[in-house]
């Protein structure tokens, strides 16, 4: 029979706090400055109920998540208010309270070289930092699991068999379940691991504490079969790709090649130094700690290819610190090298955080908020000034009510208006300032022909764009092809220009844009089309017709047109030997008088991909 390890108490908590003290600085530094992200606005927004029962109906069931951190937060903002440091405060400690129970128990399992090393990484990797920061399942989810799989390894390696200790191992599984759906699915992979070691376990408590978490999870059960009829997030998620676990891996590691190398490095120094040395016990709770996390992978990949796509770094973020402790058992050098390697881990990751991937740089320009700092700050700056933004109204309200404003707010997202509505009353306010939150291409691409000076800033999920009639354009925007020559023709296609994308340098995150002057005003179902192909296949088409997005202007009638790259292609790879050909589409075949056109590259913004996707160039 397997015998019993003796748990390695020693002062593991002293051993930890230099690792509890870098995830605490790393995470407090700027806090109360950094503004709440769309994800728990939402969260708050469905807070105003005067009875859980109500909340449970209007709060909860709506959503895709289940009921635990929603009651928190009812509870939580009810009695201390919403202010943003106020509303994240208990999931940061969460957060930290997590990262010690892990840390306790690779110091267990592991050894304190291990528990050092797995301390580091959970210290300053972005995806960890990041959702450690937000109100929502995250923090909740991370503690509960490492709580979770800490009882589970005293049950299953320390062989408690006390009814006690099955009881908190019901308790966790339950809560896991109503903390988050994959938090739950990370639980019942923790309980059915548990059964691979039958003869360490008391079979009879181990189920039974499957079925109290039952029992505990059943008053929920019904609202759960309403969430899980939405099947994904599918609106707004594209599907996993075929290397998202390699582009996770990377932003697990903040996309430092020196983290990689140093990673790589470690593992085969390891492997040439310890491995006819490794513990049956300790390579055993490595691997299946590892296995976890490739369980909730699996699943989530196979769903969100068969049904509907919901894998994203949150949903895989219970699972990661598992993959962490395992991967720093085999990648920890022993003696000396043991001791160091962890603080050079936490360097290299947290020099990647700052400069590279620009965290709190992204952090503190989060949409609403900068939104409204931005709107509030061009107040006074002229006597006539205009704004078109596209944010949900609640969300803003949040920061500022845009009717307080001595200008003009429209606000698409609450009062839906055709581009081409909004570029005429663009030309006929005739501001010397216009706004725009960037969320709406082709309002950019149309205000760039009036106004011959912009400034852009980087926030997170959006860019904050402010054009004036005087002043310099300080986004780089290079014209790509123009033509000045006219063009009279009642064809159905006229082609206006195609380049290799492969041929001109360009990033993930430019826009390409192309503005088609006529002499006349076109047919409505006129099209300007962007077609992006690849061997005759089209990857991505888009083709705004006049009467949606044209609008007149000093004599000439504009059909602008500006993508995304984001927009068109799901990872950079994609664009590799495609084509892409803009050209007019004119179904209804009467003569158009085509005065010119030109097509630019506008310089993105970086900042849109700053938590967890790749940063473009």
């Amino acid at each position: 029979m397997w015998k019993p390890p003796i748990v390695n108490t020693g002062n593991w908590l002293f051993s930890a706090a230099p690792f509890l003290l870098l995830a605490a600085a790393i995470r407090l530094w700027n806090f109360g400055q950094m503004p709440l992200m769309n994800d728990e606005l939402s969260a708050l927004s469905r807070l105003d109920f005067s009875t859980l029962s109500q909340l449970i109906a209007g709060g909860v069931a709506p959503d895709a998540h289940p009921a635990l951190v929603q009651v928190f937060l009812w509870i939580w903002v009810g009695a201390f208010g919403t202010e943003a440091w106020v509303v994240r405060l208990p999931f940061l400690l969460m957060a930290l309270a997590s990262i010690a129970i892990l840390y306790r128990l690779a110091y267990a399992a592991f050894g304190k070289n291990t528990a050092n090393l797995a301390g580091a990484i959970l210290a300053a990797s972005q995806i960890v930092v990041v959702f450690s920061l937000q109100a929502r399942p995250y923090a909740s989810g991370m503690l509960i699991c490492s709580a979770l799989a800490w009882v589970w390894y005293k049950i299953v390696f320390v062989q408690n068999r006390s009814i006690q200790l099955h009881f908190w191992f019901a308790l966790l599984i339950a809560l896991s379940v109503y903390n988050h759906y994959f938090s739950g699915l990370l639980g019942v992979f923790i309980w059915f691991s548990g059964l691979v070691f039958y003869p360490n376990i008391s079979l009879k408590n181990y189920i039974g504490a499957a079925v109290v978490s039952f029992l505990l999870f059943l008053p929920h059960l019904s609202v759960s079969l309403v969430q899980l009829q939405y099947k994904g997030i599918g609106s707004w998620l594209r599907p996993p790709t075929e290397d998202f676990l390699y582009e996770w891996f990377l932003s697990s590691v903040n996309y430092s090649s020196a983290v990689v190398g140093l990673i790589l490095m470690l593992l085969a120094y390891s492997v040439y130094r310890q491995s006819h040395k490794l513990k049956l016990r300790a390579t055993s709770t490595a691997l299946v700690f590892l296995v976890w996390f490739f369980l909730v992978f699996a699943v989530g990949f196979a769903y969100s290819k068969v049904v509907d796509p919901l894998l994203h770094h949150g949903a895989l973020f219970f699972a990661t610190p598992f993959f962490i402790l395992g991967l720093a058992h085999f990648i920890t050098p022993a003696k000396l090298g043991g001791k160091i390697a962890p603080w050079v881990m936490a360097a290299l990751l947290l020099i990647a955080l700052v400069s590279d991937r620009k965290h709190y740089e992204v952090m503190l320009h989060q949409p609403y908020a900068t939104t409204w700092s931005q709107l509030k700050n061009l107040e006074g700056k002229n006597k006539t000034t205009l704004a078109v933004v596209n944010q949900t109204p609640g969300y803003l309200d949040f920061y500022g009510n845009t009717d307080t404003l001595e200008f003009p707010v429209i606000n698409i997202a609450e009062d839906p208006k055709s581009n081409a509505t909004l570029m005429n009353s663009i030309v006929d306010a005739d501001a010397a300032i216009f706004y725009t939150d960037g969320r709406n291409a082709e309002l950019v691409a149309g205000a760039m022909e009036i106004y011959p000076a912009v400034e852009r800033l980087n926030g997170f999920t959006h860019s904050g764009y402010t054009f004036r009639k005087k002043g310099s354009f300080d986004v780089e925007r290079k014209e790509i092809n123009r033509s000045t020559a006219p063009v009279v023709s009642a064809s159905e296609f006229i082609d206006i220009f195609k380049v290799k994308l492969d041929t001109f340098e360009i990033s993930f995150a430019d826009e390409l844009s192309g503005m088609v002057r006529f002499a006349n005003a076109p047919d409505d179902d006129v099209h300007l089309v962007f077609s992006f192909e690849k061997s005759d296949a089209k990857v991505s088409w888009s083709g705004p017709t006049y009467s949606a997005n044209g609008f007149e202007y000093q004599g000439d009638h504009l059909l602008p047109h500006q993508v995304l790259l984001w927009d068109a292609f799901i990872t950079p790879r994609e664009m590799n030997g495609v084509e892409l050909k803009i050209y007019i589409w004119n179904p209804n075949l009467k003569t158009l008088e085509i005065k010119g056109w030109a097509v630019h590259k506008l310089k993105g913004n970086p900042n849109l991909y700053g938590q967890f996707l790749r940063r473009p160039k």
